[in-house]
C-alpha cells in the first residue's frame, strides 16, 4: 500500500449539540498522538472539507478522519466519491454522535476514553458503498452513497423528527441525545402511516405493499441500539433488505422493534429479509428516506452495492 503522510481531521461541531465539543475535546490529543509522524490538518466547516479533498501530486494516499456522527462520515464519503479520490483516499473515524453505527460493523470496536475510533490506518478494510440513486419528491434526481443503511418507513420517521424537531426535541438534543432519539422514535411509531409501495429486489417483484419499514444495509446495526439478524458484512458485495409490512396495531410494531434491541427480527408474516446486489422501492406519494442519519423526501430509491469501493480504518 501507498504510504501516508498527511492526515485531515474534519470536526464537526454541529453533530451532537452539548456532547460532540465536549467528547472531542476529551479525546483530541490522543487521536493526535495516534498520528504521530503524519502532517496533520485540521478542519472544521462543511464547506473547507470540500474543498480540501483532492488528488495528492506526490501519489500518496491522504488519510481523512470524521469526528462526529454518522452522518458526518456520510458527507465525508460523498465528498471523497463525487472528486472521484476514493483511490488515493483512506477513511478514518472518531464516533462522538449517539448511534456511530459506522463503527459497530467490525469485529472489535477500538475505544480511546469511552469513544469508539477507527484509526488504524496501518490495517484498512477495502469496503462496500450503497449506491442510492432517488427520483426526488420535486422531480429532481439525487444521487448518494452510504456505508451503513437506507431506511423508509418507522426509522426514517424517527431520524426527521430527531433532525428537524423544536420545542421538546431541540431541548432535549441539547442535553440528551439518547432520550432526544427515544422520543423521536416513539413520535414516530404512534404516528406511523403505511407508504404503498412497490419493491424490487435482485430482479424479484414483490408487488405494491403497504410498508411501515423497510432498511437496506451493508451493517446489521442501526439507529444506535438496534441490529438485524440478517447476515452482512462491510465488504461482501451484498446488501440486506429488511422490511415490515401490514402491521396496524403499535404493541405489534414496538414488538418489532423490541426484538431488534435484542438482535433479531421477528413477527410472525409481517416481516420479510433479502440479500441481494440490488433494490428499487417506488412510491407514488413519496416518502422519507434515510441514509446514515441524513433525510431525502423521494419517490423513487434504486440501489446497489459498490464493491470494495472504498478504503477504511480498522
Amino acid at each position: 500500500m501507498r504510504n501516508i503522510k498527511e492526515a485531515k481531521i474534519f470536526f464537526n461541531r454541529q453533530c451532537s449539540p452539548g456532547s460532540s465539543l465536549r467528547l472531542w475535546n476529551r479525546v483530541k490529543n490522543v487521536v493526535r498522538n495516534m498520528l504521530y509522524g503524519l502532517n496533520i490538518t485540521d478542519i472544521e466547516a462543511p464547506q473547507q472539507l470540500v474543498e480540501s479533498i483532492n488528488k495528492p501530486a506526490d501519489g500518496h494516499r491522504v488519510l481523512y478522519i470524521a469526528a462526529g456522527d454518522d452522518g458526518t462520515v456520510n458527507l465525508l464519503i460523498n465528498s471523497i466519491m463525487k472528486a472521484k479520490v476514493q483511490g488515493s483516499s483512506v477513511i478514518g473515524a472518531v464516533g462522538l454522535g449517539f448511534r456511530n453505527d459506522f463503527h459497530k460493523n467490525l469485529k472489535k470496536v477500538r475505544h480511546v476514553k469511552g469513544v469508539p475510533v477507527r484509526l488504524d490506518y496501518r490495517n484498512t478494510i477495502d469496503q462496500d458503498l450503497i449506491r442510492a440513486e432517488c427520483l426526488a419528491a420535486d422531480g429532481g434526481q439525487e444521487n448518494f452513497f452510504c456505508a451503513g443503511s437506507a431506511n423508509a418507513g418507522i426509522t426514517a420517521g424517527g431520524s426527521h423528527y430527531y433532525n428537524t424537531g423544536r420545542g421538546l426535541f431541540g431541548f432535549l438534543r441539547g442535553v440528551s441525545p439518547k432520550t432526544a432519539i427515544l422520543a423521536a422514535s416513539l413520535c414516530s411509531l404512534v404516528k406511523a402511516q403505511k407508504t404503498p409501495a412497490r419493491l424490487v429486489v435482485g430482479g424479484r417483484e414483490t408487488g405494491l405493499m403497504d410498508i411501515f419499514n423497510v432498511s437496506f444495509n451493508n451493517n446489521q446495526y442501526f439507529a444506535g441500539g438496534l441490529k438485524y439478524d440478517t447476515a452482512v458484512g462491510p465488504d461482501d458485495g451484498l446488501m440486506a433488505v429488511n422490511v415490515c409490512t401490514g402491521i396496524d396495531a403499535v404493541a405489534k410494531m414496538a414488538a418489532v422493534f423490541g426484538s431488534l434491541s435484542a438482535g433479531m427480527f421477528k413477527c410472525p408474516e409481517n416481516t420479510a429479509s433479502f440479500r441481494d446486489k440490488s433494490a428499487v422501492m417506488e412510491s407514488e406519494g413519496g416518502f422519507a428516506f434515510e441514509y446514515d442519519g441524513e433525510i431525502a423526501m423521494i419517490k423513487r430509491a434504486s440501489l446497489s452495492v459498490e464493491r470494495q469501493v472504498i478504503r477504511c480504518c480498522s
